[in-house]
């Protein structure tokens, strides 16, 4: 067989598959997938809390009466950075739990130190225990900023992975809009206490949510893959025949690669965002976000 009859081969295979793609897909159902997808958004949407509460609640706590809470410019610069270093204790442990516990364990498990953070910071005594909760919120970061593009690439199918994956920076700038915003109007406890809700709304919601059908393969659990793809594509989807393309690509290579990846520029992202934040101050990152924003939700549209 000459190499141009095996590529035309190859063609005729890949054109078969997409027809067979497309006639699946007119079967499916996507309510679920939505929920799922927006469940595990709730997390992102608590990294841009916590990635923007330092820059209101530092504004609070430089005038406080507390002595012990009052801070300095150092005790600012610290507060406001730490959440970088918990960020990358967060993808060290997501990158062993999220094939360890799989991928919603791990984001159910995000939820726990954005809580526990917050909570320890509405409780603080003082300066170096408000960093401690907030080097708490930023392990939870961490993890979310690595699982959330996991868990949506490996729930969705080719219509909709990319627009789903699209979605997590722009719930990152509405958590970061959301915070400023509501540091208008709260002290730094209340914002703080704000800032637990999108959290503890994932972890409920999450609770109900089935794990991605590719990590129970992986695990050969055949049958709860599929109930899992069941309750994402609907009753009336031939969901054996994704099974199978989910099996064969299993073979092939590692499907969390390109998820992996784009976890990693939005890390990078979350990093950078933290190292500026305080620099250059509100009004100008605002400005910022809401240009990324509008060009982003443009590029959806056209």
């Amino acid at each position: 067989m000459t190499s141009s009859e095996s590529l035309l081969i190859k063609e005729e295979k890949q054109e078969d598959l997409l027809l067979q793609e497309n006639e699946y897909l007119r079967s499916v159902r996507n309510g679920n997938l939505y929920w799922a997808a927006f469940a595990a958004l709730l997390a992102s949407l608590s990294c841009g809390f916590a990635m923007g509460y330092s820059s209101p609640a530092i504004a609070d706590l430089k005038v406080v009466m507390f002595r012990r809470l009052k801070m300095k410019q150092l005790d600012a610069a610290w507060f406001g950075s730490i959440l970088a270093i918990g960020a990358i204790i967060g993808v060290l442990l997501c990158m062993w739990l999220i094939n360890l516990i799989g991928r919603k364990l791990t984001l159910v498990l995000s939820s726990l130190p954005l809580i526990f953070g917050n909570t320890v910071i509405i409780a603080s005594p003082s300066v170096w225990v408000l960093c401690f909760g907030r080097l708490l919120t930023g392990v939870a970061t961490g993890l979310a900023s690595l699982v959330v593009p996991i868990y949506l690439t490996e729930i969705s199918h080719r219509r909709k992975k990319r627009i789903l994956i699209s979605c997590i920076p722009m719930m990152v700038m509405m958590g970061v809009f959301g915070v400023y915003s509501a540091g208008m109007v709260f002290a730094w406890r209340w914002l703080a206490l704000c800032c637990c809700a999108s959290s503890f709304m994932m972890l409920l919601a999450m609770v109900v949510m089935p794990e991605t059908p590719r990590f129970l393969l992986q695990q050969k659990r055949r049958s709860d893959a599929l109930a899992a793809l069941t309750f994402l594509r609907g009753p009336d989807a031939d969901h054996e025949w994704e099974l199978k393309q989910i099996e064969d690509s299993i073979r092939i290579r590692d499907s969390g690669l390109a998820a992996v990846v784009v976890g990693a520029i939005l890390f990078v992202f979350t990093v950078v965002f933290i190292s500026i934040v305080d620099k250059t101050g509100r009004k100008v990152l605002l400005i910022v976000s809401g240009n990324e924003g509008a060009e982003h939700s443009r590029g959806l549209v056209y």
